[in-house]
């Protein structure tokens, strides 16, 4: 698998910059001209091409540039990569090392060729990669041949040969043991050794990847395609592969004009073609047909569709929805991982915004069912702004991203959080806030028999949740759910929607203008109506006057510590991680005495 890439002066990415890849899916957030788009291109580089001038950043075209991914192999595929390849040669010079618990490897793009250079590695006690010589394969093959001569009687031409050896490279020594005057039993086993000496043959055996990028942007089907500019035209290619028709056939059939086997291949297009996107896309009615016309004139291949809409008349693709010529280009784009078209290749999926054109069901859908489930045998990497799009559940498979003078790269939302404390910008991370919001509020079950308390934000159902834990009142307040009321402005709507659907519920506030206004919205400034007896505040466990808000029940070290600024990803972090923290007695005394005034007060 990718484990990680490091990208260096290309396009919005100026200084080195790191991207950590999940083993399943990874999400990329951040604003728009923030930098998302460049990783997938970046990444979509390792195929093999050449970073050009035009690519690197503006402002150090001069400098070099690179783009560098690293891979994971486990020792168990190690082991069967090399009995494969034991089993066709005699000596195996280049099987990979297999003493490691994983071997790793990269695969670099610089900008001054179209090659890609490749390295081995090993994990060191210190967690960090130490690369593995590829002078080992070279020794292999020394230590053999100077094994076997040391077997035979040796002339002056041999001896100089096994001590000048070291120093050379394998192609030298295939072309020196040619030449060596020796017996010819020695001859035969030096044309065996010949025969398995194969220079950086070990990069033959490493596992192959292909990345394969789809941008809802730009990677749409046309309504048309000269042939002249098929080879450069994947989706197109691709649609003309799976109706079986060959593009040798097609062009040879344009040259001569022959419009009866145009024809042909028109109607087995139809026949194939239509029947096969029906069983992907099952929004199609009955009469539905994708075709396809061969202008002769100007050599060009027209796509088309028909349904009940259009009767008898064809309508040309970008008629269609959007959603549709999404989902139609989406799948051609990853037609040849489909289809297993490469056997023992890994497919790697880069998709920009591939919830562009969908509604937010479909989004979700996409995620859960296409992403997690229908492709968990491949890595995916896209980029969004959806909050449909995050899998809050697994906020850890998020990057973000970030552009001042140039794009930042942020691995997790807690080093996002710990590098950037006074995050002003809240845009950049608006889909992950969005996302966990509508996970505390989709993940509700809410029983007539629960107890609801409505708070104010996703921030203090992290930290409730997580103190409730931590004091170990899980049991005792199992009947009360928190639930998050989206802001302080929009909790008296909250509140009043579940008190007039009948629940019972009451609303826990700062002690702050902002929770005072909440109480006087709800209860219109009455304080002897009923739903006043229904607000809590949590400054009521110390008779405090003055403005008190959640954070206020830490201590003081525990608040600099845990919280040092309102940010949700730092609540969450506490909600996450708050079986491994420890605070100080204060911290939890209060907030033992808070929960146990809310299961008194709520008798």
């Amino acid at each position: 698998m990718l484990t990680k890439v490091v990208i260096k002066n290309f396009l919005s990415i100026k200084d080195e910059e790191t991207i950590k890849l999940n083993k399943d899916v990874t999400s990329i957030i951040g604003k728009n001209e923030s930098g998302k788009s460049t990783i997938l291109k970046a990444i979509n580089k390792l195929n093999g091409s050449q970073i050009t001038k035009q690519e690197k950043n503006v402002s150090i075209k001069e400098e070099s540039s690179s783009i560098k991914g690293y891979f994971r192999v486990p020792v168990s595929e190690v082991k069967k990569i090399n009995k494969k390849y034991l089993e066709n040669c005699s000596y195996g010079f280049y099987s990979l090392p297999e003493e490691y618990e994983n071997l790793y490897f990269s695969i670099e793009i610089r900008d001054i060729s179209s090659s890609r250079f490749f390295n081995l590695y090993y994990m060191g006690d210190d967690n960090q990669l130490k690369i593995i010589s590829s002078l080992i394969f070279t020794d292999r093959v020394r230590n053999t041949i100077t094994e076997l001569l040391n077997k035979y009687e040796l002339t002056d031409e041999v001896k100089l040969f096994l001590k000048e050896i070291g120093k050379m490279d394998e192609n030298i020594i295939k072309e020196k043991i040619k030449t060596l005057n020796v017996s010819e039993e020695c001859k035969e086993s030096l044309s065996q050794i010949e025969n398995d000496i194969n220079p950086k043959y070990w990069i033959e055996l490493l596992p192959k990847f292909e990345f394969i990028s789809f941008s809802s942007f730009s990677d749409v089907l046309d309504d048309n395609v000269l042939f002249s500019e098929l080879e450069n035209n994947q989706q197109a290619k691709n649609i003309l592969r799976i109706a079986d028709i060959d593009i040798e056939k097609l062009g040879q059939a344009f040259e001569e004009n022959n419009e009866q086997e145009l024809e042909d291949l028109q109607t087995q297009y139809i026949d194939i073609v239509s029947k096969k996107f029906k069983e992907i896309f099952q929004q199609t009615d009955e009469d539905f047909k994708l075709k396809i016309r061969f202008g002769t004139s100007r050599k060009e291949i027209i796509f088309l569709t028909q349904d009940k809409t259009s009767g008898t008349s064809s309508i040309n693709l970008s008629q269609r929805s959007d959603g549709f010529r999404w989902y139609l280009s989406l799948y051609l784009t990853l037609y040849d991982y489909l289809n297993n078209t490469q056997e023992g290749v890994n497919y790697i999926l880069l998709l920009d915004e591939p919830n562009l054109y969908l509604h937010p069901g479909a989004q979700n859908n996409l995620l859960l069912n296409v992403f997690y489930k229908e492709f968990s045998d491949v890595q995916i990497v896209y980029t969004t702004h959806s909050p449909y799009m995050i899998y809050s559940d697994n906020t850890y498979s998020i990057r973000i991203v970030e552009k001042d003078k140039q794009t930042k790269i942020y691995n997790s939302s807690r080093e996002y959080a710990e590098k950037t404390r006074k995050v002003k910008d809240v845009d950049t991370i608006s889909p992950l806030l969005t996302a966990l919001e509508l996970n505390i509020s989709n993940s509700l079950i809410i029983n007539d028999k629960d107890i609801l308390i409505a708070v104010e934000g996703i921030q203090d159902v992290y930290i409730l949740k997580a103190m409730i834990k931590k004091c170990k009142y899980s049991e005792k307040l199992k009947k009360i759910k928190f639930i998050s009321g989206m802001s302080a402005e929009k909790l008296p709507f909250m509140f009043s929607y579940l008190y007039g659907m009948g629940y019972n519920v009451y609303c826990l506030v700062d002690n702050d203008k902002s929770g005072r206004k909440v109480s006087s919205t709800i209860t219109n400034s009455d304080i002897s109506d009923d739903l006043a007896n229904r607000i809590l505040k949590y400054s009521i466990i110390l008779d405090n006057e003055d403005d008190f808000l959640l954070e206020d029940l830490f201590s003081t070290n525990d608040k600099d510590k845990y919280l040092p600024t309102k940010s949700t990803i730092l609540y969450k972090r506490v909600f996450d991680e708050v079986d491994s923290m420890t605070f100080e007695k204060e911290t939890e005394d209060n907030y033992k005495r808070l929960f146990d005034i809310i299961l008194d007060y709520i008798k």
